[in-house]
């Protein structure tokens, strides 16, 4: 994820080549829609804070092994396409799902889970 930083917060590129969104930490906030129209509501942070944040120190590091059982996760579903959410539960477990939707690699909207690029 390329980011940028601002004079006042950062932008923070999407998974479209040229399209960024702007990241302030001081609320924390961002532009991106899943922040917008989910995250924020749930007081939670989208990726591109948490990319800025990893970036500059300001969060731990997400232990190897949470890091493997994202990418299998995120894998599983790019494979497929989509996934139905309780299979996604029954093969990995809710944890690991519900902290990839928290940070906004994933969504989930009527039982069917896509990853969020």
């Amino acid at each position: 994820m390329r980011i940028i930083k601002l004079k006042k917060g950062y932008k923070v590129e999407s998974h479209l080549k040229g399209k960024f969104y702007k990241v302030d930490l001081n609320g924390p906030s961002c532009t991106c829609p899943h922040f917008l129209i989910r995250m924020k509501k749930i007081g939670e942070e989208c990726k591109h804070i948490n990319a800025v944040k990893e970036r500059y120190g300001k969060v731990k590091q997400v232990s190897l092994k949470n890091k493997n059982k994202s990418d299998k996760i995120l894998d599983f579903v790019r494979k497929k396409g989509s996934a139905d959410a309780m299979e996604l539960i029954k093969k990995f477990g809710e944890k690991g799902v519900d902290d990839l939707i928290k940070r906004g690699d994933l969504i989930e909207e009527r039982g069917v889970v896509k990853v969020l690029e």
